[in-house]
C-alpha cells in the first residue's frame, strides 16, 4: 500500500460512528431547546404588548386638561370603552401628596396584582383576531390599572392651583396566555404638571 493510496481511504466505521454519536447529541440538545425559545419568544410578543397598552393609556391620561378628573378611553379590539378616573384628592394644606388607584407592592411603584382591582381606576382591554386574517400570537385580554399621586403648591396655607400628578400604569395578560408562565406586568411612568 502506498502513501497516496492511504490518504484518499476516508473515514474508518469507528470513526463514522463516533462522529455520527456526537452531531446526535448536539441536535438532540438543540431540539430540548426549541420549547424554551418558543415559549420566551412568545413571552416576550406578550410583554411587548403590555407595555404598548400601559402607554397608549397613559398617553391619553396625560393628553387630558388639567382640571379632567374622568374621561371615556378609546376603544380597544372588542370596540369597548372605559371609563378612566384621574381624581386624586389632596387635603389642605396639602403637606403629603395624595394617592388614588391601584395599590402599590410594599413601599415600591409596582402596581399589586395580587389584590382586587380598584373601580375606576382598572380595565381590561382585548385584542381579537381580525375577520378573515392569520391569528395574532398576542390575541387576548390585557388587565390595565394605574395609580396616581398627586402634589399640590400651596404658598402660605393657600392653594396656587399649580402641582403635578405622577401617573403609574401596568398592563399585563388576564391569565396566562402560555402555559406555565406568570404573567408579569409592564409598568410605564409618567409625571402630568400644571
Amino acid at each position: 500500500m502506498n502513501r497516496g493510496n492511504r490518504k484518499n481511504r476516508g473515514f474508518s466505521l469507528a470513526e463514522a460512528m463516533v462522529a455520527i454519536g456526537v452531531l446526535s447529541v448536539g441536535v438532540l440538545s438543540l431540539a430540548r431547546l426549541v420549547p424554551y425559545a418558543t415559549r420566551n419568544d412568545y413571552g416576550s410578543r406578550t410583554d411587548a404588548t403590555g407595555t404598548f397598552i400601559a402607554m397608549r393609556e397613559l398617553e391619553q391620561m396625560i393628553a387630558q386638561p388639567w382640571g379632567v378628573t374622568s374621561f371615556t378611553d378609546a376603544a380597544d379590539g372588542n370596540s369597548a370603552t372605559a371609563a378612566v378616573n384621574m381624581s386624586c384628592a389632596c387635603a389642605d394644606p396639602c403637606t403629603t401628596p395624595g394617592e388614588a388607584g391601584a395599590p402599590f407592592v410594599g413601599g415600591t411603584e409596582t402596581i399589586n396584582y395580587s389584590v382586587g382591582a380598584v373601580n375606576g381606576y382598572q380595565r381590561t382591554y382585548t385584542i381579537v383576531q381580525a375577520t378573515g386574517n392569520t391569528a395574532k400570537i398576542n390575541m387576548g385580554s390585557y388587565d390595565v390599572r394605574w395609580h396616581i399621586t398627586c402634589y399640590r403648591y400651596y404658598v402660605g396655607g393657600v392653594a396656587n392651583g399649580g402641582g403635578f400628578d405622577k401617573i403609574v400604569v401596568a398592563a399585563r395578560p388576564s391569565g396566562s396566555l402560555v402555559p406555565g408562565m406568570i404573567p408579569i406586568p409592564a409598568h410605564i411612568r409618567a409625571v402630568r404638571m400644571k
